[in-house]
């Protein structure tokens, strides 16, 4: 089965993973939010992960945790840990 669910109106770049173990997908997009969706039940999680547009997003192999980092304007990126 296909599901198909609208993440936000502005673009998502590069920055969304599908993580089965947890039956979810998260997405991070240029509204500097990040979205954690179960597919299953179609519940989100919403919440302001950065100051300028979310470029990237890294989740642990076996640890749940998901790794975000925001468009470079300065010397480095930040990035957050959240624990899905």
């Amino acid at each position: 089965t296909i599901v198909k669910f609208e993440v936000t109106e502005l673009p998502v770049h590069y920055s969304s993973k599908f993580i089965a173990r947890k039956q979810c997908v998260v997405a991070g997009s240029d509204d500097m939010f990040i979205r954690v969706y179960n597919y299953n039940t179609m519940d989100k999680v919403v919440f302001e992960a950065h100051t300028d547009y979310i470029r990237c997003i890294a989740v642990h192999p076996t640890l749940p945790y998901v790794l975000s980092a925001r468009l470079m304007t300065r010397l480095l990126g930040s990035g957050i840990g959240i624990k899905v």
